[in-house]
């Protein structure tokens, strides 16, 4: 529905002389074209789309011209007519589903956002680029672009080694608390080849909470002091971040995105960091 709003010098409006100015407002996107003259009258067909507002309102010293733009909607939907509001099957079915499929204005948008960064997206945009360049058919682009992923994949075992390490120990830690705080046989286990503290009677082990308050007299430093630990360093992260600094995550990346960047020199630089920094250590 299209909405005017106008600030006329008499107290009746619409058939009187506008002396100020034309509000328009669109509720529902259109597709042709509405003229609206401002000088003895006013005409509006709420049914029709409109897809070129233009308004010339005429005062005494004074023309202003108001030119509004719109996209193409094709549903004819209105508050007064009472029609479903949405879009139509047809502008359903031509919405694009893949990176491929878009055109290089909305592919090059997605490609520059970076919380977080769209990987599919960048991934077409080098490879549109790599057919630029080359002069070559998106298939052999897409094969130039596999050896591209395959040296930025290289040492990927390797730099990732600290991160299972912490894995392995997280979960292992994790699991393996259970039984040394309250199994009975674990404890006594551990406390006979690590601890060699005393041992309780017989009668005050009898549950598992009983076999966890002894437990817990050594259990509680290690515990105690590796949670600080990993506080302290997750704190200490925070601020390396905020100085700008790059923890080893950033750092591998960075230099991975360089190493790519030299071998493949022939294609933009900015193009191949922005797919490298994007693209996971695994």
């Amino acid at each position: 529905m299209l909405q005017v709003l106008k600030k006329s010098a008499g107290s009746n409006g619409l058939m009187k002389k506008c002396t100020s100015r034309v509000y328009v407002k669109c509720f529902s996107p259109a597709a042709t074209t509405l003229s609206i003259n401002n000088g003895i009258g006013l005409g509006i067909n709420n049914n029709v789309d409109v897809n070129s507002i233009d308004i010339n309102s005429k005062t005494n010293n004074s023309k202003t011209n108001l030119s509004l733009q719109r996209n193409t909607f094709s549903s004819q939907a209105t508050q007064a007519s009472g029609e479903q509001r949405g879009p139509s099957l047809d502008l359903a079915k031509s919405m694009k589903t893949k990176y491929e499929e878009m055109d290089n204005d909305h592919l090059v948008i997605m490609a520059n956002m970076d919380s977080p960064p769209i990987k599919g997206a960048r991934e077409e945009v080098l490879k549109r680029h790599i057919m630029s360049i080359d002069e070559v058919d998106y298939e052999t682009a897409c094969n130039t672009f596999k050896k591209i992923e395959a040296r930025n994949k290289e040492y990927s075992s390797i730099v990732t080694m600290p991160y299972k390490i912490g894995i392995f120990m997280g979960v292992t830690g994790g699991f393996a608390s259970f039984p040394l705080c309250f199994d009975l046989n674990t404890a006594r286990w551990f406390n006979e080849h690590f601890v060699t503290t005393d041992v309780p009677e017989v009668h005050d082990l009898e549950t598992v909470l009983e076999v966890g308050s002894w437990t817990w007299n050594w259990m509680e430093p290690p515990l105690g002091q590796i949670s600080f630990f990993l506080l302290c360093l997750q704190f200490s992260r925070a601020q390396i971040q905020n100085l700008g600094l790059r923890p080893y995550t950033e750092m591998i990346k960075s230099k991975r995105a360089q190493r790519v960047c030299s071998e493949f020199a022939m294609y933009d630089e900015e193009i191949i960091t922005a797919y490298s920094l994007s693209d996971g250590l695994k």
